[in-house]
């Protein structure tokens, strides 16, 4: 995102406005986030709104991954099939 604004310190209420509003739309009105994406401003409240549906559309990437790419997958396996496995390879 090219729009610069230092939101790391104290954000603006306006920017979070904003910012709760694009996740809304995203997450709600997908068709519209789209077109408020490519859209242009400046102000406060706009850029917050861009970031929000940015911030969406990461998580949405995110929960799409496969197991096998999460950080947990070994937690995720279920033990006795680890112990099921190494049986196996015991008796060749």
């Amino acid at each position: 995102m090219t729009d610069v604004i230092n939101i790391e310190d104290n954000p603006s209420p306006e920017y979070l406005k904003g910012f709760n509003y694009g996740y809304m739309v995203a997450e709600y009105i997908p068709d519209l986030a789209k077109q408020l994406s490519t859209a242009t401003g400046t102000s406060d409240r706009f850029v917050g709104m861009k970031h929000g549906i940015e911030q969406f559309e990461q998580k949405k990437t995110k929960t799409k991954q496969p197991d096998w790419l999460s950080k947990n997958r070994l937690q995720n396996l279920d033990t006795k099939e680890i112990d099921k496995g190494k049986e196996d390879l015991d008796k060749d």
